[in-house]
C-alpha cells in the first residue's frame, strides 16, 4: 500500500515585530510620560566622544560622560517641538546582571510584559525612557525582559523625587499639561543651553512695545543693575521650560557677574569686613581681666574684715617669743642646766639624766632603723629587675602571640580574597569564552531560510556535538541550547516553557518523528529514536553528570523539566517504533 505524499508541518511564524520612534505603540498612555507636546517628534542618534573632541583639546577627562570611568559612545534622544527647537538628553542606561558588561545588539528578541517581541534599539530606548517601566539585560542564555513597575513604588519614587526638586528649585511650576514632572530623575544629562529657555508669558506676547532687558555693564567692576542671581534649575528641568535666548543671555550674565571679574576673568575674593580692630580687642580683654582681679580682691578685704581684731591681737602677750638662734638638741640639752624655766626649777639632776638616756636611745633606734632601711632598698634594687622580667614576661609573651595571630588571621583574609577575586575573573572568562564556542555552534541556524531538512540537519549536528563534549561548570558549561531537542523549530523559536506544554509538546515531537521516519526507516528508526531517548534519559544524565555542568539553579530546574517532559513523548515513540518493528 502506498503511503500519503508527508506534508512538512507548519512552522510558526515569527514574533512581531516592535519597531520605529513612535511611542505608545503597546501603551496608549506612554506618548503623555515621554513628551511635552503631542506634536512632539523623537529620534535617537549615538554620541561618540572621540568624534565630538574638539580640536586642540588634549584630556578627554574634561569631557564629563558619567561612564563610570568608561567613554564609549552612549545614545541620546532628540526631541523635535514644531516652532520651538529640538532639544536632547541621555538614554538612562538598562538594569544588567553582574557579569552582563553591554546591552547587546538590536534588533533582538524581548519579553515585554510576558509577551516576546522583536524589539529594535529605538523602542528599547523608548521603554528605557519610560519610568512606568523597567528594563532587564539577563545572561547570553535568557532574553530581555521589560516589565511594568509597582504602582505603589512607582508613586513613591515619583512623589519622593518631586519632592526633593521642588525642595532644590524654588520656582513657580509649569502649567503645561504634557510637561513630565521635576522630580523624575533617570540619570541623564541635558543640554544646559537648551535647558535655560523659558517661553515668555501671553502678557509679554501680547504687548505692543516689549521693552529690551539691560545687559550687563562690562565697563565697571561692579553693577549696581544686577539682581541676586536666581537658584540654578536642575538638570532635569531642561524639558519643562522655554526661555527666549535674549533673556536667557542677561540672566547669565547678570548670574556670572557675582562670581568673577569681568575685566580679568579672574574669580572675585570675598572677605569678611573687620568690625572692631585688633587694638581695640585686646583693650577689652585687659580692661575684663583686671575688672575680675578687682572683684576679687574686694571680696577678700570684705571676709578680713569681717572676722574680729581679737583674734589677731588678744593673745600676743601669752605667746614667748621664739629664739631666733638655735645650737641643736644636744646642745640645748647639755645646757638646760643652766637655764631653767622658772616653771621647772625644782627638777632633779636624776631626771634630768634619764630624760637624756632616752632620748639618746632614740635616737640610736633611728639610727639603726636607718641603716636596716639602707639595706632593704639596696635589697629592692636588685630585685626589682627581676621581679619586673618575672611579671612582664607572661603579659608580652601573649602580646606576641597575639600579634601573631591578628596577622594569620589578616593573611587569610587577604588570601581568600584574593581567591574569590580570581575565582570571578575566571568565571567572568569562561562564560566570555563558551559564549563565543556557543556562537560558532549554533550561529549557522539563526539565519537563511528554514526547512525539515535542516531542522533534522540541525539535529544532527546538535547531537554529535552533545554526545562527545565534556559538559563541567569549570570548562563547558551547559545551557538549553546545547541539548537536541526533537523538534523542527527553528532555534530562535524553542524555548523551555514551550517544551514543557503538554500539547505544544507532543505535537512538535511526533511532527519531528514522523518527518524523520520519512527519511530513516526500518531498524534504523528504532535505532535513531533510542539514541533519542537515551540522550535525554535521567541515567545518562546522571552518569555523566549534566544537571552539574548548569551554572544557573533556576535554569537547571526548568532544563531539567522540559528534559523529562520531552523524554516521556519520545519514550512513547520508541514503543510505538519497537511494535512496528517486531510486526514487520
Amino acid at each position: 500500500m502506498r503511503l500519503p505524499k508527508f506534508e512538512p508541518p507548519a512552522v510558526p511564524g515569527p514574533f512581531p515585530e516592535l519597531s520605529g520612534t513612535i511611542s505608545g505603540v503597546l501603551d496608549p498612555e506612554q506618548p503623555s510620560r515621554l513628551l511635552r507636546t503631542p506634536q512632539s517628534i523623537l529620534s535617537f542618534a549615538s554620541f561618540d566622544p572621540e568624534v565630538a573632541l574638539p580640536h586642540g583639546l588634549s584630556r578627554l577627562s574634561n569631557l564629563s560622560l558619567n561612564d563610570e570611568g568608561r567613554c564609549c559612545a552612549k545614545r541620546i534622544v532628540i526631541e523635535t517641538i514644531p516652532g520651538r527647537g529640538s532639544f536632547w538628553r541621555w538614554v538612562p542606561t538598562a538594569r544588567k546582571r553582574d557579569h552582563v558588561f553591554d546591552e547587546g545588539t538590536f534588533p533582538r528578541l524581548v519579553d515585554v510584559c510576558g509577551k516576546t517581541y522583536l524589539i529594535s534599539q529605538d523602542q528599547w530606548d523608548i521603554y528605557k525612557l519610560d519610568p512606568c517601566y523597567d528594563c532587564f539585560v539577563d545572561d547570553f542564555s535568557r532574553r530581555s525582559v521589560i516589565t511594568k513597575r509597582d504602582p505603589a513604588d512607582y508613586e513613591a519614587f515619583f512623589s519622593s523625587s518631586t519632592k526633593s526638586a521642588t525642595e532644590d528649585t524654588p520656582q513657580e511650576p509649569q502649567t503645561s499639561e504634557f510637561s513630565a514632572p521635576d522630580g523624575y530623575d533617570d540619570k541623564m544629562a541635558v543640554d544646559d543651553e537648551d535647558a535655560s529657555y523659558i517661553p515668555p508669558s501671553p502678557s509679554k506676547l501680547n504687548s505692543p512695545h516689549r521693552q529690551r532687558s539691560p545687559l550687563f555693564d562690562f565697563t565697571s567692576a561692579t553693577s549696581s543693575s544686577f539682581e541676586k542671581p536666581k537658584t540654578k534649575r536642575a538638570a532635569n528641568a531642561s524639558f519643562q521650560s522655554l526661555r527666549d535666548r535674549e533673556d536667557e543671555e542677561n540672566e547669565y550674565f547678570k548670574a556670572d557677574s557675582h562670581n568673577r571679574n569681568t575685566k580679568s576673568y579672574a574669580p572675585k575674593i570675598k572677605k569678611r569686613a573687620r568690625t572692631l580692630s585688633p587694638s581695640s580687642s585686646s583693650r577689652i580683654l585687659h580692661n575684663q581681666r583686671m575688672k575680675r582681679e578687682k572683684d576679687k580682691q574686694t571680696r577678700w578685704e570684705a571676709k578680713r574684715r569681717r572676722v574680729p581684731q581679737s583674734y589677731f591681737q588678744g593673745n600676743g602677750p601669752q605667746c614667748p617669743d621664739i629664739p631666733e638662734d638655735s645650737e641643736g638638741e644636744d646642745a640645748d640639752l647639755d645646757n638646760s642646766h643652766e637655764t631653767p624655766d622658772s616653771e621647772s626649777g625644782e627638777e632633779s639632776e636624776g631626771q634630768r639624766l634619764t630624760r637624756l638616756e632616752e632620748s639618746r636611745r632614740k635616737m640610736a633606734e633611728l639610727n639603726a632603723d636607718r641603716a636596716r632601711q639602707r639595706q632593704r632598698e639596696q635589697h629592692d634594687r636588685v630585685e626589682e629587675p627581676m621581679r619586673r622580667a618575672r611579671t612582664e614576661e607572661p603579659r608580652q609573651s601573649a602580646q606576641v602571640k597575639e600579634r601573631g595571630r591578628q596577622e594569620e588571621a589578616r593573611r587569610r583574609r587577604e588570601e581568600t580574597a584574593k581567591q574569590q577575586q580570581q575565582a570571578r575573573q575566571r568565571r567572568a572568562a569562561l562564560l566570555e569564552r563558551a559564549e563565543r564556542e556557543r556562537m560558532s555552534r549554533h550561529g549557522q541556524w539563526s539565519s537563511g531560510p528554514w526547512s525539515t531538512v535542516r531542522a533534522l540537519e540541525r539535529y544532527a549536528s546538535v547531537s554529535a556535538f552533545f554526545d562527545k563534549a565534556k559538559f563541567s561548570e569549570e570548562n563547558l558549561p551547559l545551557t538549553w541550547i546545547d541539548v537536541p531537542w526533537p523538534v523542527l523549530l527553528r532555534p530562535s523559536h524553542i524555548t523551555l516553557d514551550g517544551l514543557k506544554d503538554i500539547e505544544a509538546a507532543k505535537e512538535n515531537v511526533d511532527q519531528f518523528f514522523l518527518a524523520a521516519k520519512l527519511t530513516i526507516r526500518g531498524q534504523q528508526y528504532k535505532d535513531f529514536v533510542r539514541n533519542c531517548l537515551q540522550r535525554l534519559h535521567s541515567d545518562r544524565w546522571s552518569s555523566r553528570r549534566l544537571e552539574e555542568a548548569i551554572i544557573d539553579a533556576a535554569e537547571r530546574k526548568r532544563i531539567t523539566d522540559a528534559r523529562n517532559h520531552v523524554a516521556g513523548l519520545v519514550g512513547s515513540v520508541y514503543e510505538v517504533a519497537k511494535l512496528e518493528a517486531a510486526s514487520t
